[in-house]
């Protein structure tokens, strides 16, 4: 099972409705504890981050802080893989032709 990161703003979809008959709630906190408003009526409901996790089918929307994390983690896998290609062993002696080395 993949592991998901939530933040705040994002808009969930849960597997069960609110009796309001909506289904998406909106995160306010994370933590250890999520705090998240139905965003049919408003109702603010603080669950376990285990059983939140358990009753999330879907995020809906992302927050736009979510979409910035989400693609600066990107840049930097792609930084760290040109480096990695382009990463010259500075450790060796530039001049190996001439002999012993210098301790």
């Amino acid at each position: 099972m993949a592991f998901v990161r939530y933040y705040v703003g994002d808009v969930v979809k849960m597997k069960k409705s609110h009796p309001c008959g909506s289904a998406e709630w909106e995160v306010k906190r994370i933590g250890t504890d999520f705090t998240i408003v139905c965003r049919g009526c408003g109702h603010q409901v603080m669950l376990s981050r285990p059983k939140f996790e358990k009753a999330v089918k879907k995020i809906v929307i992302r927050s736009a802080e979510a979409e910035a994390a989400e693609a600066a983690k990107k840049e930097a896998a792609s930084q760290a893989k040109v480096a990695a290609q382009t990463d010259v062993n500075i450790s060796a002696p530039a001049n190996t032709a001439g002999g012993d080395t210098v301790d």
